[in-house]
């Protein structure tokens, strides 16, 4: 539990430098809406909605993986309540932690992999 804690720490200090990350981009995407004095308004509206879609659509996927997870861990935990069907319930539950320990590695790849998509 100790090793899933520290493991859940350094994913949200990824998560928090992959946000900032985003958010630098983000205002990079918006400053260059700006950039031409001759774009009209309705341009300069479309082109940082496209800007805020953009960081919104890399939160949901971050969110959603993250729920994933959760809800992997859930179902391994009630899986492991059940001790009609376990020669050992504690190595049940480590097991669970220890897939959503590594879990943590594999949603990090994906969540970067699908930021560095984005402009």
């Amino acid at each position: 539990m100790a090793r899933l804690k520290t493991r859940s720490n350094v994913f949200y200090a990824f998560l928090n430098k992959q946000f900032n990350i985003m958010n630098y981009k983000s205002a990079r995407c918006s400053m260059h809406c700006f950039e031409s004095t001759a774009l009209p308004l309705g341009s300069v509206g479309q082109c940082l909605q496209t800007c805020r879609e953009g960081i919104t659509e890399c939160r949901d996927f971050a969110h959603n993986r993250q729920k994933e997870s959760a809800e992997k861990l859930a179902q391994c935990i009630k899986d492991a309540s059940d001790q009609t069907n376990l020669t050992d319930p504690i190595v049940h539950f480590m097991s669970c932690y220890e897939q959503a320990a590594v879990r943590y590695d594999s949603i990090s790849d994906l969540i970067e992999e699908e930021f560095d998509n984005y402009v």
